[in-house]
């Protein structure tokens, strides 16, 4: 049991190609892009723009005088890279967005009674546990950031309600992933042989069989596991990723977000740093 074998072939058709990335993104996208062609994107962006712009504001304005907040909310966005990646085609935008509003329907109730009952209790919970589903699936190292949601619950004494939110995030990231492998045969978007097209769409100059036309290929996953979790290689790669992720090799943290590292810092200096929700 449970008499079931997953088998992997070489795809027979050479007219097809499939996408190396999650669906997600392309799948929100696709209705901008039938109606306005590639500014489609932009469109997007500009509306997901609007929505950040409105959940930063909604949640400083509890606590500040209307011209801070929205200086600050403007400084978020527009004092990093955010604009850079406004006008990437690319899918680091969408997630940026996902995870800021994720956290709003997390957090807004913990410094205001909503009026709205989307944003007051469980419903509010399970949108926050749906959107970091579809950040998870979208980027799996965002699935850390689902866990202070649960531990709050229980440190609150709500364990159901933590598991609850825990399953609705697992099915949504789980239930993305399994569509995956339903239309392209594999779990893992980027696993196995991949190619990059840069220029032009893979099927823009025709069709045929495009995987051998052009292009060079790539194979993911192809670092020794063995020789990067050794422990004797413990300390100098986690000193040098914290450096990346601080600094970075070209950028990081600190210049690509520099409002976000300020936020950081007041965090620090803040009295109010230990309430259980801001830890």
């Amino acid at each position: 049991p449970p008499f079931l074998r997953l088998t992997k072939t070489i795809d027979p058709r050479t007219d097809r190609l499939n996408f190396g990335k999650a669906m997600i993104y392309p799948a929100l996208a696709a209705p901008f892009v039938r109606l306005f062609d590639l500014n489609g994107f932009l469109v997007l962006h500009v509306l997901l723009l609007a929505v950040v712009f409105a959940c930063g504001y909604a949640f400083l304005a509890v606590h500040s005088r209307p011209a801070p907040a929205l200086l600050f909310t403007l400084a978020f966005v527009g004092a990093s890279v955010v604009p850079v990646y406004l006008v990437f085609l690319m899918p680091d935008y969408f997630n940026f967005v996902t995870v800021f509003v994720a956290y709003f329907f997390w957090l807004y109730k913990e410094v205001t009674t909503p009026r709205s009952p989307v944003l007051r209790g469980a419903w509010s919970d399970c949108l926050a546990a749906v959107l970091l589903g579809i950040a998870t699936y979208s980027k799996p190292t965002h699935a850390p950031l689902v866990v202070p949601f649960v531990l709050l619950l229980w440190w609150r004494r709500q364990f159901w309600k933590g598991i609850v939110v825990g399953l609705v995030f697992t099915v949504v990231a789980g239930g993305l992933y399994g569509a995956n492998a339903l239309t392209t045969g594999e779990f893992n978007y980027q696993g196995g042989d991949r190619k990059t097209f840069y220029g032009t769409f893979p099927f823009q100059q025709g069709r045929g069989d495009i995987w051998n036309a052009k292009t060079d290929l790539f194979t993911t996953n192809d670092s020794d596991a063995e020789s990067v979790l050794a422990p004797s290689e413990f300390a100098g790669r986690f000193s040098r990723n914290v450096w990346y992720f601080l600094v970075g090799r070209h950028f990081g943290f600190v210049p690509y977000f520099f409002p976000g590292f300020i936020a950081v810092l007041a965090w620090a200096w803040s009295r109010d740093r230990l309430v259980p929700w801001k830890l």
